[in-house]
């Protein structure tokens, strides 16, 4: 896969908006009924953080030789069978200046519940992904 950094893409251009629905929709329930996932937040604000994440795994299944990947807690498979983490925050610039996103890679590596090899990250603002970089997790 090579997607250049900067490479932007809006929700606009996600052409199956049926599979997005029913993503978001899945993931969305499967974090509210779990009380650890859900954190105090209402199924409005889940579906609202899903959709964020799910646009992009959806455009990069959708443009890229991606899959969705068919196992709870994985995102994408890439063209060589690898688990593929996507994140899709706002105001991030990169993975260094994220002590949340090191908090998620720590536990990611850390973990026996998710095999990714590595992650996508994307800057979401106003609307529009920024793709910022490839990181390896393992």
């Amino acid at each position: 896969m090579v997607l250049p950094v900067g490479t932007r893409f809006t929700l606009s251009d996600i052409k199956n908006r049926d599979l997005l629905n029913r993503e978001v929709e899945t993931e969305a329930l499967r974090i509210f009924n779990s009380p650890k996932a859900r954190r105090d937040r209402s199924l409005a604000k889940i579906k609202s953080d899903t959709v964020q994440g799910k646009t992009a795994e959806i455009w990069l299944s959708e443009n890229f030789n991606f899959t969705l990947a068919p196992d709870i807690y994985h995102d994408l498979i890439d063209e060589d069978g690898n688990y593929v983490e996507v994140k899709a925050y706002t105001g991030i610039s990169n993975s260094e200046n994220s002590i949340w996103l090191q908090d998620v890679l720590n536990r990611i590596r850390n973990g026996n519940w998710n095999k990714s090899k590595y992650l996508l990250l994307f800057n979401y603002n106003q609307g529009e992904y920024t793709f910022l970089e490839k990181i390896k997790i393992r």
